[in-house]
């Protein structure tokens, strides 16, 4: 009976030592599962902040498309188109006094002017923009927005106006 007994105690204690090896190995699979989810919420963090730049472009690409489509259906750029044969410099001059308006301080832009004749491609000396020098170094997101406007008296140019924000990194 009495070895009876020691036996018990010695499986209770082979028990509890093999219990400790499996609770050392529960303790390491959890572990290693809480650095994986760690690991995980942190790149998803880090590409859900790239969102803001993808809608930053979004909103400079609209912003361009409607200060274009303003310009062109109010009559304004025909008219200053008119003059810019003569006064190159006075259209410059208006168009960027018009988009200097349109647009929001914070907005750099550059509007380059191309006349499509036949099959030749000019650009016009007409180059209104609020950047000065190089471009601007921490800028987040530069769009392109581009219109063909044709003239009353049958000219077509290409009018392509960049814009750009200035932003943190």
């Amino acid at each position: 009976m009495e070895d009876d007994m020691v036996m018990t105690m010695r499986g209770i204690s082979g028990l509890l030592r093999s219990g400790r090896g499996q609770s050392r190995i529960l303790e390491a699979v959890l572990a290693a599962a809480i650095i994986f989810i760690v690991f995980s919420v942190s790149s998803f963090l880090v590409r859900a902040s790239d969102v803001r730049v993808l809608q930053e472009r979004g909103d400079l690409d609209r912003l361009g498309y409607n200060v274009l489509h303003r310009l062109v259906e109010s009559g304004a750029y025909g008219e200053i188109m008119e003059r810019a044969g003569s006064q190159p410099e006075l259209a410059e001059l208006h168009l960027k006094d018009a988009l200097q308006r349109a647009l929001p301080q914070s907005i750099y832009f550059n509007l380059t002017i191309t006349e499509c004749d036949g099959l030749t491609l000019m650009t016009l000396p007409i180059n209104p923009r609020n950047i000065h020098g190089d471009p601007i170094p921490n800028q987040l997101e530069v769009s392109s927005t581009s219109l063909i406007y044709t003239s009353r008296d049958g000219r077509i140019y290409l009018i392509t106006l960049t814009l750009m924000r200035e932003g943190g990194n």
